[in-house]
C-alpha cells in the first residue's frame, strides 16, 4: 500500500512544480523522450568515457525544475577493476 502512496505523492509534487515553473507538458510526451535516452561506455587510448544521448527539451524541463543536474553527455568514467587490487 505504501508503494502507491509514494507515487501518487511524488506524481502530485512534480506536477506542482511544474506548474509553478509555468512548465506545461504531456505525461506521454516525458515517456517518450525518457525512452529516447541511450548511454554507454566508450574505451579510446585506455581511457574509459560515458556517453549518453542528448535529454530532449521535455527531460531537460523536468530535471531544471526539480533541482537536478542532467549529467554532461560526454564524461570520464572509472576504469573497470581500477582501485580493486587488479
Amino acid at each position: 500500500m505504501f508503494c502507491p502512496f509514494l507515487a501518487l505523492r511524488l506524481k502530485t509534487v512534480l506536477e506542482q512544480r511544474l506548474q509553478a515553473a509555468g512548465i506545461r507538458t504531456e505525461r506521454q510526451d516525458v515517456i517518450w523522450d525518457l525512452q529516447r535516452l541511450r548511454e554507454s561506455v566508450l574505451e579510446a587510448q585506455g581511457k574509459n568515457f560515458g556517453s549518453r544521448t542528448r535529454a530532449m527539451r521535455h527531460v531537460a524541463d523536468i530535471m531544471r525544475c526539480v533541482g537536478a543536474r542532467v549529467a554532461p553527455t560526454v564524461r570520464p568514467e572509472p576504469v573497470r577493476g581500477a582501485g580493486k587490487g587488479h
